[in-house]
């Protein structure tokens, strides 16, 4: 018979589960929301600590001192590597199999959002004639030209700009957050919310000119989107293509 401290209270009983039962326990429900994409404790951890950190990072830019924010970009992209190791790997490995039909998806993708940001851009510059504002430096390519930045962060930005930041945002927008919603609402929604929140993702500030940017973001994370939902949701595909977006500014910004 069971003693009565723990009939009373049942958080007393030997019978309850212990701490790793619990943390697998959380690590399961976590899975079959689709917010993991298995179901192990080292998982489970990196994938929290991943979306946690990236999707505060803003605020953790404006109350942190900057030199301390190169540890926290290192963070983020230890944790998204860990916490989608075996995706990245299966998609690596699809990609592969299928070079042919994978290379004609990232040069159709590339080609296409191209079209897009021709599109946009005559929208973009008429809302910038409109309210009467001058085009914002994008912050990310900003920082490449700074004139007292040694050869050393130059290329260190380059690497993560260029290469880094585009896999660790497809893992954030397009695997966690499309993966996630797609669980529980239509893909085509959870493609909108994910393009719509990578646009507000790269406003920095509250300034117009922010804000009218945000429209081609939109735009370039829909294409980004359709690549990683049309290629059966692989993020590697959806990722090179990113790079392939992101690399040639970086590196245009860097030697002018």
């Amino acid at each position: 018979m069971a003693n009565l401290p723990s009939l009373v209270f049942p958080c007393l009983s030997d019978d309850r589960p212990d701490r790793r039962t619990r943390a697998l326990g959380w690590s399961d429900a976590a899975y079959r929301l689709g917010m993991v994409s298995d179901r192990s404790y080292v998982t489970t951890i990196a994938t929290w600590v991943f979306v946690l950190v990236y999707a505060s990072r803003p605020l953790l830019g404006s109350v942190l001192p900057s030199v301390v924010m190169p540890g926290v970009y290192a963070v983020v992209v230890i944790a998204a590597l860990v916490a989608y190791r075996r995706v990245l790997a299966d998609a690596a490995r699809r990609a592969w199999q299928h070079r042919a039909r994978s290379f004609a998806m990232v040069v159709g993708g590339y080609l296409g959002i191209l079209a897009l940001t021709v599109a946009v851009g005559y929208l973009t510059q008429y809302l910038f004639d409109y309210f009467g504002v001058a085009l914002a430096d994008p912050q990310n390519t900003g920082e490449l030209s700074q004139p007292r930045a040694s050869l050393v962060q130059l290329i260190l930005s380059m690497v993560y700009i260029g290469i880094a930041a585009p896999i660790v945002e497809e893992l954030f927008f397009r695997q966690f957050l499309i993966g996630s919603l797609g669980k529980h609402a239509p893909t085509w929604m959870s493609l909108v919310v994910s393009s719509v929140l990578f646009g507000m993702f790269h406003v920095y500030s509250l300034v117009a000119s922010e804000w009218i940017n945000a429209v081609s973001f939109t735009a370039t994370g829909l294409g980004l989107g359709l690549v990683y939902v049309l290629s059966g949701r692989n993020v590697v595909l959806s990722s090179l293509l990113h790079i392939a977006n992101n690399l040639p500014i970086v590196i245009m910004t860097l030697l002018v």
